[in-house]
Parts: structure tokens; sequence; C-alpha cells
């Protein structure tokens, strides 16, 4: 149904005219699928945000494992490089590909390497011998940075990240400050716009003109459900909120 919905809806766009040049959606195989055979003349871009999520997910599954706990601290700073590489890569797709990659450099504390006879450098600024020493860094073939590589350099992952140089999201980002209990600290947390529900009219119409068919023949319906309550719960944070622009700052930073 979820195919079907966007191809009605992208239809209904095209037919009255509108000139469509770019689609961003989620990662589904079927509406990837759809794109490529069905709409050749439109670019099909994947969400940063969606894909940062999964990426998230497999960094905290493995860096749970007692030999790569090293990896956690830098689950963040690895999620927010990922913006940053698709975000500066302007619309180059190998280029957004190869500042993804240069991860693995940094990582390890290095920041000046040769690849394929050109020399790289990182983007950041160049950090004080204080700032170097102190860094956590990865030793270069542990087992925290082999399960990082895997993630890294994971073949699906660098075939979408070329359809992610764009940068395009579905809405401008909001965030709100929310106390975290897991890092027991102050995070901003990104805030969504409210969907809009009037598509359940139609539906509603065509269940009812259904059941009013006398041709069809229906099962016994369950009996109502009871509304369940909601309790609210006080305010868990045992220290001030700080200012939600340095909370911003902080999750955008990629150090």
């Amino acid at each position: 149904m979820e195919v079907l919905g966007f191809q009605r809806g992208l239809d209904y766009l095209l037919d009255r005219g509108v000139v469509v040049g770019v689609v961003t959606t989620d990662r589904s195989p079927s509406i990837r699928k759809l794109m490529k055979d069905n709409y050749t003349g439109i670019q099909h871009e994947f969400d940063p945000w969606l894909v940062s999520k999964s990426v998230k997910k497999k960094l905290v599954l493995i860096s749970n494992k007692k030999n790569n706990k090293d990896l956690q601290p830098w689950i963040k700073s690895i999620t927010n490089h990922l913006y940053w590489s698709c975000s500066t890569s302007k619309g180059d797709k190998e280029d957004c590909v190869r500042r993804w990659e240069s991860l693995l450099h940094h990582i390890c504390g290095i920041h000046r390497w040769e690849e394929d006879g050109a020399q790289y450098t990182c983007h950041h600024t160049t950090l004080t011998e204080d700032e170097q020493r102190r860094k956590r860094w990865l030793r270069p073939h542990s087992s925290a940075f082999e399960a990082l590589k895997g993630v890294v350099l994971d073949k699906n992952l660098l075939r979408d990240l070329r359809q992610m140089s764009l940068f395009k999201h579905t809405g401008q980002p909001r965030y709100k400050a929310v106390y975290s209990r897991q890092s027991q600290q102050w995070v901003a947390k990104p805030m969504f716009e409210n969907t809009t529900q009037a598509f359940r009219h139609d539906l509603v119409e065509r269940v009812l003109r259904r059941r009013d068919d006398s041709t069809v023949v229906f099962s016994d319906t369950l009996p109502p459900r009871k509304p369940g309550q909601r309790t609210l719960l006080q305010n868990i944070a045992p220290v001030p909120r700080p200012e939600k622009g340095d909370l911003v700052a902080h999750t955008k930073s990629r150090f």
C-alpha cells in the first residue's frame, strides 16, 4: 500500500503539470525499484536523518560487545560526520563517499594521508598537541576499528550515500531540550511537524460504502477496546536545563 500510495501521489502531481526534479524518501526497496523503473527523469534521494538512525543502531549494537567498548564515545561524532559528509559534498556523489570514508583516518588520529596517489587532509581546524594527546583515538586494526570499518565501508551504505549528496530532508530541522536518562545529560532532540489526517475521510467513506455492499461477507467483529490512560511524569532532570542553542550546537558537532 505504501508503494501504491506513493505512486498515486506522485502521478497526481505530474499529471497536473508539476515539475518534479528530486524526490526524497526512506530507503524502501520497493520505492527504490519503482523510481528506477518508472521515473528515470526524477532524481531519487534518501533522507540522511533516516540513514543516520540506521547507522547509529548498528554502531550501538557492535559497540556493546566487550572488545568494541572504545567505539562508544565516538557514536555521536560518527553520525554527525555522516551529516557533514552529505551537507558539504554539494551534489558530488563521489566526494560525499570520500568524505564519509575519511572518518577511518581521523578516528585513528591521522589527519593527513595519501590515497591513489593523491594527498588528502581532514577538513577540521588543526588540533593542538594537547587536543591530539587527550583524544581517545582508536588503534588501527583493533577490534573496535575493524568493527567500525565494516559499517563505514558497507557496500549498501556507500551505494546509498551517492543518493544523499544533495542533502535533502522532509522538513526544516527543529529541536527541543530533553534530559536523557541514558546519558544523564541534557540533549537537543529533533522535533517533527504534526502529520495531516485529511486522507482518513476518503478511507472512511470507502469503508462505509463497502460495508453497505450486501455482496461482501464480514466475519464477527471484535469487542471495542477500552481507551487507555496516560500518566504524565514529572521532570526527571537533576541538573538545570542549559540554553537550547548550546545543546543544538553540541548535537551537530562532529567532535
